[in-house]
């Protein structure tokens, strides 16, 4: 994880909540490029794939509308993503530990990391999300 996220910096953090934090980063730069690439693909052959409409059906049509999964609403999901990614390149910085943010736990629904509004800044990572393991005492 050094070589790839280098000397970032996290506050708060145990070295196994930071590398844990910076697996899980990586992990999400990587869904992120794979969705926008699938997306790229599906509008440049102007049609959705079975595999980016079933992805955009569970996540970003929740009220299952009839007709709402289309090529533009791909169009429209696929900056959002872009932008997600090239934001989580440019983290300047994790934090661990407890946040009132940080809400539920991982077998609901819950907030397992958040940033706050300026691109780039901080990932905030909630206890819910890391291993119990991971957790300082």
């Amino acid at each position: 994880m050094q070589l790839l996220h280098g000397a970032t910096p996290t506050a708060t953090c145990t070295t196994g909540e930071r590398e844990e934090a910076l697996e899980a980063l990586s992990e999400a730069i990587s869904l992120a490029q794979e969705a926008v690439v699938r997306l790229d693909a599906d509008i440049a052959r102007g049609r959705l794939s079975y595999g980016v409409r079933s992805a955009l059906e569970r996540n970003f049509n929740p009220a299952d509308q009839t007709g709402a999964v289309t090529l533009g609403l791909a169009a429209q999901v696929r900056p959002i993503l872009a932008a997600a990614r090239t934001d989580m390149l440019r983290t300047s910085q994790l934090r661990c530990g407890p946040d009132p943010t940080c809400t539920g736990d991982c077998t609901t629904k819950h907030v397992g990391a958040f940033t706050i509004l300026i691109p780039g800044a901080e990932v905030h990572v909630c206890p819910a999300f890391l291993p119990a393991a991971t957790i300082a005492p």
